[in-house]
C-alpha cells in the first residue's frame, strides 16, 4: 500500500463504486455522476471514487481512487493536525468528554453547494474541512474533488497551526499503484519534495504500461495553497505517525517495517 504525504504550515492570530447500503458505517456521499466522495460520519475519514470515468470506456467505471475497506469504513486517510508542537488527527476525541479535541459539527452534506463539510476542535482553534467535486464545464467527464480547510483561531493568544493529509492510494483493486511525476518517472522507492522542487502534479496508475485508470493529484495552482512537503511513503510506516516521518530513499515504497525489523 502507498501513500502520499502533504505537510503544509501557518500561523494564525487570534481573531470503487457503492451505494450507501454496502456501508456498515454511517456515512454520508456526494457525486457528479463522474466521481462519489464518502465520507465517514464519525471520523470525517474519506474516500474518492469514479462512476463513470471516461465517455466510452468501461474499464475506469466504478473503480477506487483511495482506500477503503466498506465493512469498516474510510479509515486509512486521514488529516493530522498540529497546533503548537502538539499532534491531532482530525476527527478524533480528545480528552475526558471529548473536552482537548472534538467535533462542533459531524460530517454533513450541504446540498446547495455539493459539499461534505466537518468542523473540529481543538486548543481554541476551530477547523472546518470542506471536500466538494469541482466541474469543469469545459470537459463535463471529468470530476475533481476539492478539498479545504478553514483554521480559525477562537483563543486570545496567537498559535502555530499545521495541516497534514495523508492519502492511501488505490486505483481499481490495485492498493500499490504506480505513481508518477511529469519529468520526473515513475517512483519506487521513498521520495521527498520540498520548496520549489513540489511538483505542480502527480499522476497513480493501476499499471504501469497501458494503464486503464489514472489518477491525477494536484498539488498547487489555481485556488490551491502548495504544502512545505511531499512524500511518496510506505502507508504501513508513515500511518503510525501523526506528523514528522522521515523517507528512507533506498527503501521501496511498497515495503513496510514492523517491529523495526
Amino acid at each position: 500500500i502507498l501513500c502520499i504525504s502533504m505537510i503544509a504550515s501557518i500561523t494564525v492570530s487570534p481573531a470503487a463504486y457503492a451505494d450507501e447500503s454496502s456501508w456498515d458505517v454511517p456515512i454520508v456521499q456526494i457525486d457528479n455522476n463522474v466521481i462519489r466522495v464518502t465520507a465517514d460520519k464519525q471520523t470525517g475519514r474519506f474516500i474518492a471514487e469514479t462512476i463513470s470515468g471516461i465517455p466510452n470506456k468501461a474499464s475506469d467505471d466504478n473503480k477506487d481512487l483511495l482506500y477503503a475497506d466498506r465493512f469498516q469504513g474510510p479509515e486509512t486517510s486521514y488529516t493530522s493536525v498540529r497546533i503548537d508542537g502538539e499532534d491531532f488527527i482530525f476527527g478524533n476525541s480528545y480528552g475526558f468528554m471529548g473536552l482537548e479535541g472534538h467535533y462542533t459539527t459531524a460530517p454533513c452534506v450541504d446540498s446547495e453547494t455539493n459539499t461534505i463539510i466537518s468542523q473540529w476542535a481543538a486548543k481554541g482553534i476551530v477547523i472546518t474541512q470542506r471536500i466538494s467535486i469541482m466541474n469543469n464545464p469545459k470537459l463535463p467527464s471529468v470530476g475533481n474533488v476539492y478539498i479545504d480547510y478553514e483554521i480559525v483561531n477562537k483563543s486570545s493568544a496567537a498559535k502555530s497551526v499545521g495541516i497534514r493529509m495523508l492519502f492511501d492510494t488505490k486505483i481499481g483493486s490495485v492498493d500499490s499503484p504506480a505513481l508518477t511525476i511529469p519529468g520526473e518517472g515513475f517512483i519506487y522507492k521513498e521520495s521527498e519534495f520540498t520548496g520549489d522542487g513540489i511538483p505542480n502534479i502527480w499522476y497513480a496508475y493501476n499499471q504501469y504500461i497501458t494503464p486503464q485508470i489514472i489518477a491525477k493529484g494536484t498539488v498547487s495552482g489555481e485556488g490551491l495553497t502548495k504544502p512545505d512537503k511531499l512524500q511518496f511513503a510506505a502507508w504501513g510506516d508513515v500511518s503510525q505517525t501523526k506528523w514528522d516521518y522521515t523517507v528512507n530513499s533506498e527503501k521501496p515504497i511498497i515495503q513496510v517495517t514492523v517491529d523495526d525489523l
